[in-house]
């Protein structure tokens, strides 16, 4: 299997699509609120997964799917639903730093693979291809001191950030020249100084039951649209899957669009602002559902990684 990408714009070709457990997999949880609604998640993630899939295919897209076990063995493991977090893929070479063996199958077929930590490390999306140049943004030292002499060894430009949490959830290019991004994204003005910079808008509660007291009780963590945050479902999520959850309140989900070709893009948003700023520089939007974003914490970017993008665009 090839393996090809310097950017996340040019033509996608081939792609990693993340999976979760099917519903039956909470089918050992008494009957009440608790696993109606975790089956709910699982149902509807499965279903947006479905349709996420068939919408990459239609762009010619190749999808590969990690494998998952349903059968519930008394631990709850993450499910394998954001590859980028581990996977990243400069030229003809794939990074992994997970352990996880969802992925074995798709890895064998692929010549060069490379697992440069005994530790799991998480953080892959914090490192931004742009051809000639990378960026790497709040990485520890170790990978940090890794991935630096690896790109400066092949004549890349490293520029060095210090945000906290992945990038790709801070700023995202759209394509060469083109930032979207919540927040400042350089504070050396110097650095891409070419480049324009589209400002993305806060998420929007106003969906959700019950902010405040989403705010208070889930303590920011998650939220699943339409549920009153019960203590019983709180206390479940928080004593048994607090590693499923992340941090959503912080989390800017229309950054985790995914580039499909330089003038496609997959996006969850359905924002008027944001969709005329994508078409503005040419950018069609193609919108895919992705209702539980805010109890995975997690846009398109992270369940979606890049295996092979067109050398060219």
């Amino acid at each position: 299997m090839k393996v090809w990408a310097t950017n996340g714009w040019n033509t996608l070709k081939s792609c990693i699509l993340g999976d979760v457990y099917a519903p039956d997999y909470f089918q050992h949880l008494s009957a009440g609120k608790v696993k109606d609604t975790m089956q709910q998640v699982l149902e509807e993630t499965k279903e947006d997964l479905h349709v996420i899939q068939n919408k990459l295919e239609s762009f010619g897209i190749t999808i590969h799917r990690p494998s998952v076990d349903n059968t519930f063995d008394g631990e709850y493991h993450s499910p394998p639903l954001q590859p980028r977090d581990t996977h990243l893929v400069f030229e003809d070479t794939l990074f992994y730093t997970g352990d996880s063996d969802n992925y074995n199958h798709i890895h064998k077929n692929i010549p060069h693979v490379i697992k440069p930590f005994s530790d799991v490390w998480e953080d892959c999306p914090s490192i931004t291809r742009l051809d000639d140049s990378v960026i790497l943004d709040g990485l520890d030292k170790d990978a940090y001191d890794y991935f630096e002499k690896y790109f400066t060894g092949k004549k890349i430009t490293v520029h060095t950030l210090f945000n906290k949490g992945h990038s790709d959830g801070i700023y995202q290019p759209l394509g060469p020249g083109v930032w979207m991004s919540h927040g400042p994204v350089f504070r050396n003005k110097n650095v891409f100084a070419d480049w324009q910079t589209v400002s993305v808008e806060e998420n929007d509660w106003t969906k959700y039951h019950d902010f405040v007291n989403f705010k208070n009780k889930a303590k920011s963590k998650w939220a699943i649209p339409g549920q009153e945050y019960s203590d019983e479902l709180i206390n479940f999520v928080d004593t048994y899957i607090e590693n499923w959850v992340g941090y959503c309140e912080e989390t800017i989900f229309d950054l985790g669009f995914v580039m499909v070709s330089p003038i496609d893009a997959l996006v969850i948003s359905k924002n008027q602002k944001y969709e005329d700023t994508m078409y503005s520089y040419g950018i069609t939007p193609h919108y895919v559902p992705w209702r539980h974003r805010t109890f995975w914490d997690c846009g398109l970017h992270c369940i979606i990684t890049d295996l092979e993008r067109n050398v060219l665009s």
